[in-house]
């Protein structure tokens, strides 16, 4: 049997942890788009003229091990060009 292509899917469910926090979303869920699971998040909002509608917002997936970190490129050399004394260090007797 073939498996079932999820591309391009998702699924959005009542958050059942939202209690009192007014800023958190009525609902939320994982959607893949185009092969990159993206969470979503919605609000349910009125608008001025009294309409319903919702806000939505979408993000990555929170990754436990903290994801990807940025790490600056090294400067060639950099570490022969620098100097070990301290010119503002105080002298120690």
């Amino acid at each position: 049997m073939a498996e079932f292509d999820n591309t391009n899917r998702g699924a959005i469910f009542k958050n059942n942890r939202k209690g009192d926090n007014e800023k958190a979303p009525d609902l939320n869920g994982k959607i893949n788009w185009k092969g990159e699971e993206i969470e979503i998040s919605l609000w349910r909002r009125t608008s001025g003229k009294g309409e319903q509608f919702y806000s939505v917002a979408l993000k990555e997936p929170y990754k436990k091990d903290g994801g990807t970190v940025f790490t600056p490129p090294k400067a060639e050399g950099a570490r022969a060009k620098l100097d070990d004394e301290v010119p503002f260090a105080p002298e120690v007797r």
